[in-house]
């Protein structure tokens, strides 16, 4: 593999990590509508955010994970516990959140954004095609050939 083909596919490697990340986007949503399970986003009251903190010492005013469990008064969500998997080896640990309906000010889920995952699909088959024409196709046309050229007596 060449230097350009090395490059080019660690370009796609990272542009790749970015994209994917950004293939998802929240939603509004009620809490109500929200299956079990789902990723989510809670944007906490000003009282969420000072209960949070008695209870936990997160002190943060939007809370990101998955729903586990909710009934009329209550929500439980599973979430990243802060500073946790930052070192290399590390694991992260996750911490169970019980919430208020009362608190949340606003819940968002997370879905699959089919627009911004079709064009990264689109990116990296147009970039996987520039990398195998250069790799296999040996270089411009008109090129002498890769094997020196030249007839074998």
């Amino acid at each position: 593999m060449t230097r350009y083909a090395r490059w080019l596919a660690a370009a796609i490697a990272a542009f790749s990590l970015l994209g994917l990340i950004s293939c998802y986007r929240y939603v509004p949503a009620q809490l109500e509508s929200v299956p079990v399970g789902s990723s989510v986003r809670a944007l906490l009251s000003t009282d969420g955010v000072r209960s949070l903190s008695e209870r936990t010492g997160m002190d943060n005013g939007t809370l990101s994970g998955r729903l586990v469990e909710r009934d009329a008064q209550r929500a439980m969500l599973l979430v990243p516990w802060p500073g946790t998997g930052r070192d290399p080896g590390s694991r992260v640990l996750y911490q169970r959140v019980d919430v208020q309906v009362s608190h949340v000010a606003r819940l968002d889920l997370r879905v699959l954004d089919k627009v911004r995952t079709g064009g990264l699909v689109a990116a990296l088959l147009g970039a996987v095609t520039v990398i195998a024409v250069r790799a296999f196709g040996g270089g411009n046309p008109g090129s002498p050939p890769l094997d020196g050229g030249g007839t074998v007596e």
